[in-house]
C-alpha cells in the first residue's frame, strides 16, 4: 500500500470511539431527533480535519449531501467561505439542482453575482431556462436576502437528503460568514447535522480573541443539541504504530521513538513533519533490506522543537 494509504488507516489509532460518536449523532439527526451541532476542537495538527472526513466519507452512501465551508487564513472577503462552498455543491450536485431548489439557487446568484458562472453550467446540465439580474456586488444592505436564501437551499436539500454541514476552520471565517452560520443554526429545521471544527491555542491577537468569542457564541445558541468534542494529543505508546503508519517498516529502536514523541508533544501532523525531515536530513534512511534506519554517525535534531516542524 501506499504511504497515503497506510498513514490514513493508521492515524485513527485512539480515535475510533470519537468517530463511532459522530456516527451515533448522524443516525439521530437522520431518524429526526434533535441533536444536530457538533463542535470539535483541538490544537494545529491533532487531527480534527481527518477525523471529521473520515466520518465524512462513512456516510457518503446512506443518501446524505455533504458541503463544506472552509475559512482561510489568508482570505477575508464577505460570505467567502459559503459562496465557495456554493460553487463546489454547484459542481458536485448537478442532477440535484432542479426545480424549487434551483429558482432559489438562482435567486441567490442575484445577490451573490460571483455564482453566476457555476449556475450557468447547471442551468445548462439541468436545461432549465432563466435569466438571473444584473447586480454590482454583494452588499450588506441584502444581507438579509442572501441569508434567507442560503437557508432556503439548505432546508430544501435536506427534505431530499439529510443534509451535512462541515464549518472547517471557523476561527479563519470573515466575521459575515460567522453571522450567516449563526442564523442558520438558529432556524434549521431537523435532518440538518452541522459540524464545526475550531482551531484552539495561544491568544495572541486581536483576530484570535474574536475568533474565540465568535466560537464560544455558537458554542453557546443551543446546548441541548449540541455536541462537543476535544481532541486531545496521541498517547506515548501508540507512537510504534503512528511512525509504522507514516514510514512503513522501520527498524527504529524504542529511544529513539521516545526522543520522537518529546520532540512531537503527540501530535500526528508534528510527527509526520519530523519524520520527513529525518528522511531529508538523511538522519534516517532506507536501508537495502526495506527497512528505515537512524544513521546513528549522524545526530537526531534534539532541539528541532514544535515550531521547526510546523514550518516544514
Amino acid at each position: 500500500m501506499s504511504e497515503k494509504v497506510v498513514s490514513s488507516q493508521q492515524f485513527f489509532l485512539d480515535r475510533e470511539d470519537t468517530l463511532q460518536k459522530l456516527e451515533g449523532i448522524f443516525e439521530r439527526v437522520n431518524n429526526y431527533s434533535e441533536n444536530k451541532f457538533v463542535f470539535v476542537i483541538g490544537e494545529a495538527g491533532i487531527g480534527k480535519t481527518s477525523l471529521i472526513n473520515k466520518f465524512l466519507t462513512s456516510i457518503e452512501d446512506k443518501d446524505t449531501a455533504i458541503l463544506t465551508a472552509r475559512g482561510y487564513e489568508e482570505q477575508d472577503l464577505p460570505l467567502f467561505s459559503f459562496i465557495d462552498m456554493m460553487k463546489d455543491f454547484l459542481h458536485t450536485y448537478r442532477n440535484f439542482t432542479r426545480g424549487d431548489l434551483f429558482d432559489t439557487i438562482l435567486n441567490l446568484a442575484k445577490l451573490v453575482p460571483s455564482l453566476e458562472p457555476y449556475v450557468t453550467t447547471t442551468q445548462e446540465i439541468t436545461k432549465t431556462v432563466r435569466g438571473i439580474s444584473d447586480v454590482d456586488k454583494y452588499s450588506i444592505d441584502n444581507s438579509h436576502y442572501v441569508f434567507s436564501n442560503y437557508l432556503s437551499i439548505f432546508q430544501k436539500i435536506s427534505k431530499k437528503k439529510t443534509l451535512v454541514l462541515h464549518a472547517e476552520d471557523i476561527q479563519w471565517f470573515d466575521s459575515t460568514s460567522v453571522e450567516l452560520l449563526f442564523y442558520i443554526m438558529k432556524k434549521i429545521d431537523k435532518k440538518i447535522m452541522i459540524i464545526v471544527s475550531y482551531r484552539t491555542g495561544f491568544i495572541t491577537t486581536q483576530k484570535d480573541l474574536d475568533a474565540k468569542e465568535k466560537f464560544d457564541l455558537l458554542l453557546s445558541l443551543d446546548k441541548d443539541n449540541s455536541t462537543l468534542i476535544e481532541l486531545d494529543s496521541m498517547p506515548e505508546n501508540l507512537y510504534p504504530k503512528f511512525v509504522e503508519g507514516f514510514l512503513g517498516s522501520h527498524k527504529l529502536d524504542s529511544e529513539t521513538i521516545h526522543n520522537i514523541y518529546k520532540q512531537t508533544d503527540g501530535n500526528p501532523f508534528f510527527l509526520k513533519s519530523l519524520l520527513r525531515l529525518l528522511k531529508e536530513s538523511n538522519v534516517i534512511f532506507f536501508d537495502t533490506d526495506s527497512y528505515w534506519k537512524l544513521d546513528a554517525s549522524l545526530d537526531f535534531p534534539f532541539q528541532l522543537g514544535l515550531q521547526s516542524c510546523q514550518d516544514r
